[in-house]
C-alpha cells in the first residue's frame, strides 16, 4: 500500500532550504534544459522525501507555475507559451548516460523527466508526474549520491549554472579521493576532453565552435555564477594537445570536513551522511594489484568507460605474458597507466567496436535497401495509374464512338440519300481534301461496292471510309504526276533540256 505522504498533491511550496538528492550518474549524464523547464523540475525533486519509494502526481493550479516561471504579469498568451514550450522540453529533452550492470557490461539509459502531464486551460490546472525510469536515481539513495538545495539553483539565470553546481557538488561529496592542503582546503580534479564535455552539457554543435568561445560564454559565466550565488567554488583550465586545446580540467574546493552537511527541514528528514564506499570500477583497479594513490588519479583523470576499456586491455596484456612468456606483470600500475594514457583496447571492446561497426553498416543497407523498394513500389504504382488512365480514356473513346454509331445508324436507316449519308458521315478533313473529281469518281465506288439499301451503318460507313483513302490515294498520286509534267514542260519551253 502507498504512504500517505504519497497520495497526489495540489500544492508545489517546498521549503527553499529543501534538499534535492541525486545519483552520481546524473551529474555527468547527457541532458540540456531551458531555465524555464528547470525552474518547474527543480521544485518537483526538492518535494522527494528520502523514505518516498514512488513518485507523486501533482494537480496544480496554473498560477502556482506561472509564479515560479516569473509570468504571472503577462499576456494569457505569452503565459501558456512559455508553460507549454517548458514542459515539452521536460518531456521531449531525454536525459542519457552510461552504467554498469551486475556482470560490468555497459549500458544506455535515456528517460525523459515528465512521463505524465494533462494541462486544463478551462479549470486551471495542470498535472504532473516524474518518468518511473528515474526512480533508480532519485529514489531511496543510500550510495553514490550527491545533494544540494533548491535555494542553490532557484535564482539561476543562466541554463548551464545548474550543471556546473551540479558537477561541483557531486564531487565535494567523493571525500575518499580529496586531497587536503595546509590550509584546510580539500580539492579534486576532473578532466573531460572536450568534445566529451560539450556533449555531456549538449552545446549544439553550431555555437561557441571555438574553445574560447565555449569558455567565456559557458564556463566563465556560468562559473561567476555559481560562484556569486552559492558557496561552490571550483577552477578550469585547458589542457592543449599539440597547438589545440583538447581537454578541459576543473578543480574542485571545499572543506576538508567534506561538504556543508544539510540541516533538517520541518517536515522532510535527512539521513545523516554516509561513507562513500568504494565502486565497481575502482574494485576491479584493486583487484588487478593496482595502489590507492594510482586508483585516485585514474577516477580524477579518466571516465569509468575509459577505465573499463583499460582494465580489459591491460588483462589481456597479463594473459598473454602468461601464455607466452610464462611471466607475470610485476608493475601494474605502470601497465594500468600506459594502458589509458595509450589508449589500449583489449580483444572484447575490438569485437565489440566491430559489432557494432558491422551493425550500423547492416543498418544502412537496410535503409538503403528500403529506400530502393519504396522507389520501385512507387515507379509500380505510377506505372499502373498510368496504365488506368490510358484504360479509362480508351474506354471513354469506345463509349463515345458507340454512342456516334447508335446515333448515325438510326439516321441513316431512315435516309433518302443513302450515299449522300455516308459521304457525310466521312471526317471533315478527308471531305475537303476531296477534289470534284474525285468525289464524283467516290460516289460511283460507293453506289458500286455499297447496297443503298443495306442498314448496317457501321459496315457501310467502313467501307466507305476504306473506299474515301483509296480516292485520295489516287489522287495524290495523280496531282503528284502532273505536277511533274507540269515541271519538265516549263523546263522544256525555256530552253533548258
Amino acid at each position: 500500500m502507498p504512504m500517505n505522504h504519497l497520495k497526489d498533491k495540489t500544492e508545489l511550496k517546498p521549503s527553499k532550504n529543501a534538499v534535492i538528492k541525486k545519483a552520481n550518474y546524473l551529474a555527468e549524464a547527457r541532458y540540456k534544459l531551458e531555465l524555464p523547464a528547470q525552474k518547474i523540475l527543480e521544485p518537483l525533486l526538492a518535494e522527494i522525501h528520502p523514505e518516498d519509494d514512488d513518485f507523486k502526481r501533482y494537480t496544480l493550479r496554473l498560477s502556482d507555475l506561472y509564479d515560479l516561471l516569473g509570468v504571472n504579469n503577462q499576456k494569457v498568451e505569452t503565459r501558456r507559451a512559455v508553460l507549454t514550450r517548458a514542459i515539452h522540453s521536460l518531456q521531449q529533452n531525454l536525459v542519457k548516460f552510461t552504467e554498469y550492470n551486475e556482470i560490468r557490461q555497459e549500458q544506455l539509459v535515456a528517460a525523459a523527466w515528465l512521463e505524465t502531464t494533462v494541462i486544463e486551460w478551462d479549470a486551471d490546472k495542470v498535472t504532473l508526474r516524474i518518468s518511473e525510469k528515474l526512480k533508480p536515481f532519485l529514489l531511496l539513495l543510500k550510495e553514490r549520491f550527491y545533494r544540494y538545495r533548491w535555494r542553490e539553483v532557484a535564482d539561476f539565470k543562466r541554463e548551464y549554472s545548474s550543471r556546473l553546481l551540479q558537477l561541483c557538488k557531486r564531487y565535494s561529496a567523493t571525500r575518499r579521493f580529496n586531497h587536503g592542503n595546509e590550509n584546510g582546503l580539500y580539492l579534486i580534479q576532473k578532466t573531460y576532453e572536450l568534445d566529451e564535455l560539450r556533449l555531456m552539457l549538449e552545446v549544439p554543435p553550431d555555437i561557441y565552435t571555438t574553445y574560447t568561445g565555449f569558455k567565456i560564454r559557458i564556463l566563465d559565466m556560468s562559473r561567476h555564477e555559481v560562484e556569486e550565488k552559492t558557496d561552490c567554488r571550483f577552477t578550469f583550465r585547458g589542457i592543449r594537445t599539440g597547438r589545440k586545446i583538447t581537454k578541459v580540467e576543473f578543480t574542485f574546493f571545499g572543506d576538508q570536513v567534506g561538504a556543508e552537511t544539510p540541516t533538517e527541514t520541518p517536515g522532510i528528514p535527512h539521513p545523516e551522511p554516509e561513507e562513500v564506499t568504494t565502486d565497481g570500477v575502482s574494485r576491479d583497479l584493486m583487484r588487478f594489484g593496482v595502489s590507492d594513490y594510482t586508483i585516485r588519479k585514474i577516477n580524477a583523470n579518466y571516465t569509468p568507460g575509459q577505465i573499463n576499456q583499460g582494465v580489459e586491455a591491460a588483462c589481456d596484456y597479463a594473459a598473454w605474458l602468461r601464455k607466452k612468456k610464462r611471466e607475470e606483470i610485476k608493475f601494474p600500475d605502470t601497465i594500468i597507466k600506459k594502458a589509458l594514457e595509450e589508449g589500449w583496447t583489449s580483444a572484447a571492446s575490438r569485437a565489440r567496436r566491430k559489432l557494432e561497426e558491422d551493425h550500423q553498416k547492416l543498418t544502412e543497407k537496410m535503409e538503403a535497401a528500403n529506400i530502393l523498394k519504396n522507389l520501385a513500389d512507387r515507379k509500380k504504382k505510377l506505372r499502373e495509374e498510368d496504365r488506368e488512365q490510358e484504360a479509362k480514356i480508351v474506354e471513354e473513346q469506345e463509349t463515345d464512338r458507340r454512342a456516334w454509331m447508335k446515333e448515325h445508324s438510326e439516321n441513316y436507316r431512315f435516309a433518302d440519300d443513302k450515299t449522300a449519308y455516308l459521304l457525310m458521315s466521312l471526317p471533315e478533313k478527308d471531305r475537303e481534301s476531296l477534289n470534284e473529281d474525285s468525289k464524283k469518281e467516290l460516289e460511283e465506288h460507293i453506289s458500286q461496292k455499297i447496297t443503298p439499301e443495306a442498314e448496317d451503318f457501321e459496315q457501310a460507313h467502313a467501307l466507305t471510309v476504306g473506299i474515301c483513302l483509296e480516292v485520295l490515294s489516287e489522287q495524290e498520286v495523280k496531282a503528284t504526276k502532273k505536277a511533274r509534267e507540269n515541271f519538265f514542260k516549263g523546263v522544256r519551253e525555256q530552253g533548258i533540256l
